[in-house]
């Protein structure tokens, strides 16, 4: 059997302990306690999870052993979840009227043993990827040779210290000198990691992070007990919502740069609190803030988004010490200018991966594109926020609110929110590159909280406290399959996720039509957010205006139960609606042979219209929906091949531009081929039912083509089967991209 809980059961004591003893805390302050029959029950259930992990193999449970694991897994989660959530209600009643500025230890403990006790199974079933092995190779070099060359340590193939297979060096590192190679990512974050890894390898960087992510929660109650100090439950509810809940929870042990800046962000913002309502010098509070933000951009460049906002914010708000504040800006600079000069002189490099030139071009994008982005960072079905977990849609009504009563933290949070945003939103790789949801938000999650104290501060009506209530159930279900199925967050830049994927594999349709994506932009994508947006603020309003408080009856649970089934079935009508568009990558696609285009992790993939390219001999089936006569069917495609000499075209063939911008320097430019001669076919032939029809007119159009085709009488149920079936010696050395079908039913 699988060993997949070693690692939990070395941490499952201390977890155990720990929150016995949040527990004893809120007991000694005379709160409630769970009911004894409560406690009795977990603990039978995590006797019986125990028991089956130490006896799978002997009582049988070998024919799937994987299926085994996750459900005692989920078991798990389910356990740490129920009691946790218990826990916090329980703290939020011992606080009494009023938040201290020093929040309890128990609001920095708890979520570290969260973090802590996701970690082993989450790490041995997703090793790092995307910037966190280059992360951890430079902390290994950092560790063991004292210096961030890197070339040995490649040699070595030191990366088999923290993940499976060998790293290799990026296009984009420094390579002053013959053989030396140093890396693109920025050295601050190793040299936290370092004296964690030096102790303890990987799990000592690990544990450092989880550390940092805890830090992150304690100071989110730090903030709220100096900007809300009445609202008691509403900021716990805030900071359980942050630290307990994905996205933030899985990053909480994973070694990315914006968990410590959203760290910074927040140690600035508190210094700046503290210099507006101190009286004399205050000179340690000064210095800390200069530190903090200098710090920003050494972590990565692009916090410099956010330490020079953050310098505005004290400038504006520290009045007559506005000589310090100009100080401040000045270590600033001399930070950033020493960093510049640094890799200037080292690498002759001043940006190491970037030139002014490139974050200029990635910047003059249309302003589709940051419509695109910004919606994509919140509703997309792969990467956005909304879409990890949906009880932070609640930002929606509680941004109204915001705008309506302009509280304390609405300008500051626009302060540090908007000039990051406007900078993010228009890069391909919003998206998240190689991440789990919402990356590049990560460190602005924090203040996306705060913003949610003063709506839950507004004394939750029955009909939000259902909507809530039903947001919640599908955000824990959404957590279970993160933390159970780790790799399911890291999801594929094809427009999809792999939930989704899962599902229109098991049903066999476009399950994906109903969610909205802005890798591949279809109608759900400006359609969800309408309803959504519109419908969260229409329901908060009609609440705040209904009379009375009435409780939460039976017919109003279940209303929650009704509205999650209906939810749950929409993409069972994926099954029935009339297909219009298949995507030839989609998994319920069935394919012999080929290969997706572009591969899976191309950077920058949206620039590319994704598609299957077939070789000699290669099919694909894609399931139909609907019946019909002259139907008429357009398939967008491009051939790659040998190029040949073009005659008059039997077929309707129209160009079709690039939809995702112009390709890379690095992918060739296609061949094309085309059909030469009467009655030659192209061998890329449409198989319907009995009813066989051959592409005869592709043409050499340079890019993306359109063929169109008549199909008299498309029979209920039977797929579109498309092949490539070389007529002759030219097409047996050309391959076909499909990237999408398009139908129009009669």
């Amino acid at each position: 059997m699988s060993n997949s809980f070693s690692g939990t059961l070395v941490v499952l004591p201390g977890v155990v302990v720990a929150l016995w003893l949040v527990g004893r805390w809120v007991r000694q302050r005379g709160g409630s306690v769970l009911a004894t029959r409560t406690l009795a029950s977990e603990v039978a259930i995590l006797t019986l999870l125990l028991l089956l992990i130490r006896s799978r193999s002997a009582l049988g449970l070998v024919v799937r052993p994987d299926l085994v694991d996750y459900l005692i897994a989920a078991g798990l989660v389910l356990l740490l979840a129920h009691h946790v959530i218990a826990l916090v209600g329980r703290m939020a009643s011992v606080l009494g009227n009023r938040l201290p500025v020093r929040p309890p230890w128990p609001f920095f403990v708890l979520p570290l043993v969260v973090y802590v006790a996701i970690l082993p199974w989450a790490t041995e079933h997703r090793e790092p990827d995307g910037d966190e092995p280059y992360y951890l190779l430079i902390t290994h070099s950092l560790a063991y040779d004292f210096d961030t060359e890197l070339s040995n340590n490649y040699e070595a193939k030191h990366s088999l210290e923290f993940m499976s297979r060998e790293l290799e060096p990026e296009w984009a590192d420094p390579r002053p000198r013959d053989g030396q190679i140093y890396s693109r990512h920025n050295l601050l974050l190793p040299l936290i990691l370092t004296p964690g890894y030096r102790i303890g390898g990987m799990w000592g960087a690990f544990l450092t992070m989880t550390v940092l992510s805890a830090l992150v929660a304690w100071m989110t109650m730090r903030l709220a007990g100096r900007l809300f100090p009445d609202h008691v439950r509403a900021s716990v509810a805030a900071w359980a919502l942050l630290s307990l809940s994905p996205p933030f929870l899985l990053y909480s042990y994973q070694v990315w740069t914006e968990v410590p800046a959203a760290l910074l962000v927040l140690l600035a913002l508190d210094q700046i609190y503290a210099l507006e309502t101190a009286t004399g010098s205050s000179k340690k509070h000064w210095l800390k803030l200069a530190v903090v933000l200098a710090l920003l951009p050494l972590m990565k460049l692009r916090f410099l988004l956010l330490a020079g906002p953050l310098t505005l914010l004290a400038f504006w708000k520290l009045g007559p010490r506005r000589k310090e504040v100009v100080v401040v800006a000045l270590v600033l600079l001399a930070a950033i200018g020493a960093m510049l000069t640094y890799n200037f002189v080292a690498f002759d490099q001043t940006f190491k991966d970037h030139s002014l030139s490139t974050l200029k071009r990635i910047q003059e994008r249309p302003s589709a594109e940051y419509i695109k982005g910004g919606l994509g960072l919140l509703f997309d079905c792969a990467f956005g926020l909304f879409s990890s977990n949906p009880l932070w849609i609640l930002l929606v009504p509680a941004l109204a609110l915001m705008i309506a009563r302009r509280p304390p933290l609405a300008l500051d949070a626009a302060v540090c929110i908007v000039p990051y945003l406007l900078v993010v939103t228009p890069r391909l790789e919003w998206y998240g590159a190689w991440a789990p949801p919402f990356r590049f938000g990560i460190v602005l999650l924090p203040l996306m909280a705060l913003t949610l104290i003063p709506l839950f501060a507004t004394g939750l009506r029955s009909l939000n406290r259902m909507v809530i209530m039903g947001l919640g159930l599908t955000a824990l279900s959404l957590a279970l399959v993160w933390l159970v199925l780790p790799a399911w967050a890291y999801n594929l830049a094809n427009g999809t996720s792999h939930i989704i994927d899962h599902l229109s594999a098991s049903l066999g349709s476009d399950t994906g039509r109903f969610f909205a994506s802005y890798v591949r932009v279809r109608t759900a994508s400006w359609l969800i957010p309408f309803v959504f947006i519109s419908a969260l603020i229409a329901l908060w309003l009609v609440d705040l205006w209904l009379p009375g408080r009435r409780p939460l009856g039976r017919s109003r649970a279940w209303g929650i139960v009704v509205a999650l089934l209906l939810a749950a079935g929409l993409p069972l009508g994926a099954s029935t609606l009339a297909t219009t568009i298949v995507e030839f990558e989609d998994v319920q696609v069935s394919k012999q042979g080929g290969e997706i285009f572009p591969e899976v992790w191309v950077s920058g993939r949206p620039r590319f219209r994704g598609g299957w390219k077939l070789g000699n001999g290669d099919l694909l089936s894609a399931p139909v929906n609907g019946a019909g006569e002259n139907v008429i069917l357009s398939i967008d495609l491009q051939i790659r091949g040998i190029r040949s000499k073009g005659v008059a075209l039997s077929n309707s063939i129209s160009e079709s531009p690039a939809e995702e911008g112009p390709r890379p320097d690095s992918v060739p430019d296609v061949m094309l081929a085309d059909i030469t001669g009467p009655g030659d076919g192209s061998g890329l032939e449409i198989v319907i039912g009995d009813w066989v029809q051959a592409l005869e007119g592709v043409a050499e159009r340079g890019g993306w083509q359109t063929a169109t085709v008549s199909v008299s009488d498309w029979p209920r149920g039977v797929p579109l089967v498309i092949r490539l079936e070389p007529t002759n010696e030219r097409w047996s050395q050309s391959e076909v991209i499909l990237d999408r079908a398009r139908f129009v039913w009669n």
